[in-house]
């Protein structure tokens, strides 16, 4: 009884293993016959998935470009014309904008710089900037702001002390106080020497006086360079 059950074990073990081999050669014939061709099939899937994305975000030009950059020279002039000039990545176009009015655009050269020639200035203070676009028409945003103030009028200059013709006599110091009132942010000389201004634009010097005619030339220049020049004639009698 005990040998017919152990051989029906058995035989059910060999049965068990053959049925294994059996369905392992299958899954190995599925696969080489069907499954690799499916994965070949899912992974070209996938990829081609990724490269459309791809061409999606990258095929076109970029979202963003960097902005120009305006060279800073200069915050007055006396000239109603200007040159202004930047950087920015080689063969865009720039647009640029004078108080908020298209004044022109230039092609970036090879070595990434452009310049616009007799740029119009208004009377005051000037605003400028400017804008990139590429040739898919990305546009920039604005560059750093430049402000340039204008004007070709001459500063006021006062001169309170001395008077024209002015004399003095040997009982007198020959040391002189010449004082008067300018603009503010402007710059006074008398006869080529610096005089001290404050921030209100009132200024002072001391010079000694000569025996006889002394002229004296007092300048007041404006940060645009404008001038204004007052002359004065005093005598000093010993």
């Amino acid at each position: 009884m005990a040998s017919r059950i152990r051989r029906h074990i058995e035989q059910q073990s060999e049965r068990t293993l053959f049925l294994s081999i059996v369905g392992s050669l299958l899954v190995i014939i599925f696969l080489i016959f069907y499954g690799v061709p499916l994965l070949s099939k899912f992974a070209l899937m996938l990829s081609n998935s990724k490269a459309s994305t791809t061409n999606a975000t990258t095929g076109n030009s970029p979202s963003f470009i960097a902005a120009p950059v305006l060279n800073d020279t200069f915050t007055a002039t006396n000239s109603a014309t200007v040159s202004i000039s930047g950087s920015a990545i080689k063969n865009q176009d720039i647009k640029l904008y004078v108080n908020g009015t298209f004044a022109g655009d230039k092609q970036v050269d090879d070595n990434g710089t452009f310049t616009f020639d007799n740029v119009v200035l208004t009377a005051g203070n000037n605003d400028i900037k400017a804008q990139a676009t590429t040739n898919n028409n990305v546009t920039s945003d604005y560059s750093n702001d430049l402000q340039i103030s204008y004007s070709n009028k001459g500063p006021t200059l006062t001169v309170n002390t001395p008077s024209d013709n002015q004399t003095f006599s040997g009982g007198n110091s020959k040391t002189l106080q010449i004082q008067g009132t300018t603009d503010a942010e402007c710059k006074v000389t008398v006869n080529n020497f610096w005089a001290i201004v404050d921030g209100q634009g009132n200024f002072t010097y001391s010079m000694q006086l000569q025996n006889g005619d002394n002229n004296l030339t007092i300048v007041s220049t404006d940060p645009a360079g404008n001038i204004t020049t007052v002359q004065r004639k005093v005598t000093y009698n010993p």
